[in-house]
C-alpha cells in the first residue's frame, strides 16, 4: 500500500489502527447487530462438543465481536494477525481446522462472501455455505433443533 499511495508504511499503520479501526467499531456499534440467534448459537456451541471458530479478515476479532454484543470467549477467534495472510489463502483455514482437531474434509465454513470465505474453504478442501439472510432463515431452525436454541424473535 505504501508504494501505491506514496504514504510511508508507518503512516498507513497508524491510520489503520488509530483511525480506521476505531471508526469501524463505532459504526458496528451504531448500525450493525449480529444475525438473530447468533449469540445463542455461539453460547450453545461453546457448551457442547462442536468445536468452532470465528475467522475475520480484520484484526482484533474479539474486540469487534464485543462491539456487536457477542461474547469474545465463545469458540476460537482468529484474524489476519494470527497467520500473516488473509482470506482467501488456504493456510489460515487449514491451520484453524488443525487447531480445532478437525480434518479439512470434515470442516464446514460458513461465511458471507464467496470470494474470500468460499474461495479459502475451497482452496483448503472444505465445504462452504454462504450465509446471507435467506440461508440463515433456513439454517437457524436446524441449529435451533440440534442445539436446543430459543425461537427467533422477529
Amino acid at each position: 500500500m505504501a508504494r501505491k499511495t506514496g504514504r510511508p508504511a508507518e503512516w498507513l499503520w497508524a491510520w489503520h489502527f488509530d483511525r480506521y479501526l476505531p471508526r469501524m467499531a463505532r459504526i458496528l456499534k451504531k448500525y450493525y447487530q449480529p444475525r438473530p440467534g447468533m449469540s445463542a448459537l455461539f453460547s450453545r456451541l461453546s457448551k457442547g462438543s462442536v468445536p468452532f471458530a470465528v475467522y475475520s479478515d480484520y484484526p482484533e476479532t474479539a474486540k469487534r465481536l464485543s462491539f456487536l454484543g457477542l461474547s469474545p470467549t465463545h469458540g476460537r477467534l482468529y484474524g489476519p494477525e494470527h497467520f500473516g495472510a488473509q482470506k482467501s489463502a488456504a493456510r489460515p483455514f487449514t491451520m484453524i481446522a488443525g487447531d480445532l482437531g478437525i480434518p479439512p474434509q470434515r470442516t464446514l465454513v460458513m461465511g458471507d462472501r464467496e470470494d474470500t470465505d468460499g474461495a479459502g474453504a475451497a482452496a483448503a478442501g472444505m465445504d462452504y455455505i454462504r450465509v446471507d439472510n435467506g440461508i440463515w432463515d433456513t439454517l437457524y431452525p436446524l441449529f435451533r433443533e440440534r442445539f436446543s436454541l430459543p425461537k427467533r424473535r422477529r
